[in-house]
């Protein structure tokens, strides 16, 4: 479930017998000189628009010290 902010949810996960819950941040991996590159037909390259930041970490709810993160691929 995404809070209204956007920027946080919390995931459940069943694991064997039990549900984790994450409780996660959206926080970029991406350095802040990334970029997308595109490989054209031609054999240029061309830069383009990133998709957006799809990666988030946190940690297991009621675990201190656990650490979690996903990455959501479309």
């Amino acid at each position: 479930t995404f809070e209204a902010d956007g920027r946080s949810a919390r995931v459940l996960v069943p694991v064997e017998e039990e549900i984790l819950i994450l409780d996660l941040v959206k926080h970029s991996v991406r350095a802040r000189t990334f970029q997308m590159v595109a490989a054209r037909a031609d054999g240029r390259f061309e830069s383009i628009q990133p998709t957006p930041v799809e990666t988030y970490r946190g940690a297991i709810a009621n675990d201190p010290g656990s650490l979690a993160a996903i990455s959501i691929l479309s």
